[in-house]
């Protein structure tokens, strides 16, 4: 099975090449990343598991896909600060490239498409659980740009490709390309290097959450799956266990980190704040559903935390937050302001 991982390198994708790795071990990985993040990476992957090639998403050339069995996109401006600060870019990477991308699979009969969506297309919903037919209501570039992909790949053709849009929960745990800047990371890292958490909001937005192996599981289940229809099919994909008001998740986690939390957030109350129904991912994916413990997770996380505190501190705890690495090489006119490569 030749499976190419566009943005294999990222935060989410060196965890799913590992367990693509210890689960379909005859796979042939490719791996496509831009490699903004590389340098933060504070842990090495098994070079074995995978080929990589140095391409920005928006220049993949369709030859590529010559006998490619399986997509999964991984590659965004993957948070609502970024895709903020970098409008333009977010719309051509996570939107425009990717139903391209869908396009010359379908040309090449690539037999699956999967696409990284994600519950914050939902926005302001916490008042009753969204199932995947409820309405949605995103807020942000980045929501915009993966409803707007979800839109466009729901009207290709059906005939050859499935196409699976999983709609991650917010994203969270180790991975060797760790990220601070998600809710629970930042409650970790702040834990660590400043022994006390801040909460900059008021603490009562709801986020369902998932942590990065289960990702990887939920992945590897649309690739292995038998069942599912040719064309469009769409999954939340998290769990009731581990959705949290913000203020309840930094009490989870002082408690484990024995530190003390503060929330210092005033003002309007956070409008992207929502409850999502799982419902549906859980009977379909059976054995691949989520069955992280929480708690198991957070230990991992501040193990790992406290492990590379010396190498974080070298590289700077700001080069671990995606926003800053893009405009620190911005400022060093490496990459433009449409994030491409300054050769």
């Amino acid at each position: 099975m030749k499976i190419l991982i566009v943005g294999g390198l990222g935060y989410l994708g060196v965890k799913l090449i590992e367990n693509i790795g210890k689960i379909i071990p005859n796979a042939n990985i490719i791996v496509y990343d831009t490699g903004w993040f590389k340098h933060t990476n504070l842990e090495n992957i098994d070079e074995n598991l995978y080929e990589y090639f140095y391409l920005d998403k928006r220049d993949i050339d369709e030859e590529r896909l010559k006998n490619v069995d399986v997509v999964i996109d991984l590659a965004a401006v993957s948070n609502d600060v970024m895709g903020n600060n970098f409008e333009t870019a977010t719309n051509e990477i996570n939107f425009k490239s990717t139903v391209d991308l869908a396009k010359k699979c379908l040309k090449y009969e690539v037999k699956k498409f999967i696409f990284a969506s994600s519950c914050s297309i939902y926005g302001t919903a916490d008042d009753e659980a969204r199932i995947e037919d409820s309405e949605v209501l995103p807020l942000t570039a980045y929501s915009k740009s993966k409803w707007n992909t979800e839109i466009d790949l729901r009207k290709l053709n059906k005939n050859k490709t499935k196409f699976f849009a999983l709609r991650f929960s917010t994203a969270c745990g180790w991975s060797p390309s760790f990220r601070a800047d998600l809710v629970l990371n930042d409650f970790v890292i702040s834990s660590v290097f400043n022994n006390k958490i801040l909460v900059l909001s008021d603490g009562s937005p709801w986020r369902p959450l998932i942590s990065t192996n289960d990702i990887s599981r939920s992945i590897i289940w649309a690739i292995l799956e038998n069942k599912c229809d040719l064309g469009f099919n769409y999954y939340n994909v998290g769990s009731d266990e581990w959705t949290f008001s913000i203020k309840d998740l930094a009490i989870k986690v002082s408690e484990i980190a024995k530190v003390e939390y503060e929330i210092i957030g005033k003002g309007e109350r956070d409008k992207r704040s929502y409850k999502v129904n799982f419902d549906k991912f859980l009977s379909d994916a059976n054995d691949f559903a989520p069955n992280e413990k929480f708690n198991d997770v957070v230990f991992e996380m501040l193990d790992k935390v406290k492990f590379h505190k010396e190498k974080i501190n070298k590289v700077g705890i700001n080069q671990f937050k995606r926003l800053n690495v893009l405009k620190d090489l911005i400022s060093k006119s490496k990459i433009n302001k449409n994030l491409f490569w300054i050769n």
